[in-house]
């Protein structure tokens, strides 16, 4: 939000199983968490897969061989993109 983009907005659902999952979307971007006991186990979940895609850090990125560290530029600035500005300034 400091960098002038709007926060990301959460779509939560309470599955049959009695379990909830989150859907978190920035930028237009949706990411999916997996099934948790409550709402915002669920939403940190999804704010997790963000995250992960934002880092490159998911666990399926990256071979288990591979010791360097990840660049985390690429996503993210295909994400965030050019700033917005706010038009009170």
């Amino acid at each position: 939000m400091r960098a002038g983009h709007s926060p990301p907005k959460y779509k939560t659902k309470h599955l049959k199983t009695n379990e909830f999952r989150a859907l978190v979307e920035f930028k237009g971007m949706q990411f999916v968490g997996k099934p948790k006991r409550n709402k915002q186990l669920a939403e940190r979940d999804a704010a997790v897969e963000a995250l992960a895609w934002l880092t490159h850090t998911s666990d399926n990125s990256r071979d288990e061989d591979d010791n360097t560290p990840p660049d985390v530029t690429d996503n993210m600035l295909k994400l965030l993109g050019k700033r917005r500005r706010s038009k009170g300034r």
